[in-house]
């Protein structure tokens, strides 16, 4: 910035200093909404304060975690994941006569479970999907139990035999699989996953201590209080680009 530029910011921020005394002449910092939205101020900065204290005592240095990562390995591998794929009828007879019909119709050129699912499934998505569930890790909910542990259990384009859930009856199959993996402790470092793992040991330890600190001190809200203040409707206005004083 030029030096013109700068004389002409401290020539704003002394009148935004200027207009600061003259309201706190006139009484102004004593408005119950001033004095509300200042001790909000206040709360919000000793809070950010506290987090990070919090967040320098609570995130692992290179060496806490590196000892953390060799005593937990288990806790670094991402598991296996399927690509899964079902047709839902409403019989069991109707699933059956399905797969001895994906069976006797599928060759290396043709695959006949993809427009099966179009036009048989009851899932109403079937008809843009193709019976196309996505990817699904075990235990992630994202299908129920029952068809989980069938699928798991099944060879890439192996179809089920008929399964049974409140929905109907599923042939379900696995297109691809992704074997777990092991994250190395260089590849966590040097990718956003270090950051994820960090918030993670962050918050494991933030429970506890929240959950302490509503033991030991009772939050009261007070009804009246809403009777008492009157919040203004909206941010007041800047005459100038530079942010407002609240001293």
């Amino acid at each position: 910035k030029s030096a013109g530029e700068r004389r002409a910011e401290l020539a704003a921020m002394g009148v935004e200093l200027l207009k600061a005394r003259k309201a706190r002449s006139l009484g102004l910092d004593q408005d119950p909404a001033y004095l509300h939205r200042r001790d909000d101020f206040l709360r919000d900065l000793v809070t950010v304060q506290l987090v990070k204290q919090l967040r320098a005592k609570y995130i692992p240095t290179d060496e806490q975690f590196a000892a953390y990562y060799k005593d937990h390995p288990q806790d670094f591998t991402i598991p296996e994941r399927r690509r899964l794929q079902q047709i839902v009828v409403k019989t069991k007879e109707e699933a059956k006569k399905l797969r001895k019909q994906i069976a006797k119709e599928t060759t290396a050129e043709n695959d006949p479970f993809y427009k099966l699912a179009q036009e048989k499934s009851l899932d109403p998505a079937a008809g843009r999907t193709s019976g196309v569930l996505g990817w699904v890790t075990q235990g992630d909910g994202k299908v129920m139990a029952e068809l989980e542990k069938v699928a798991f259990a099944l060879k890439v384009k192996e179809v089920s035999q008929p399964v049974e859930s409140p929905r109907g009856w599923h042939l379900i199959r696995t297109l691809e699989v992704v074997a777990p993996e092991q994250l190395t402790l260089e590849k966590i470092n040097d990718s956003d996953k270090r950051e994820r793992y960090n918030e993670f040991f962050f918050k494991e330890k933030m429970t506890p201590y929240l959950a302490e600190l509503r033991k030991q001190h009772k939050v009261v809200v007070d009804p009246e209080w809403f009777g008492r203040v009157t919040l203004p409707s909206g941010p007041p206005e800047a005459p100038s680009a530079v942010k407002p004083s609240l001293g």
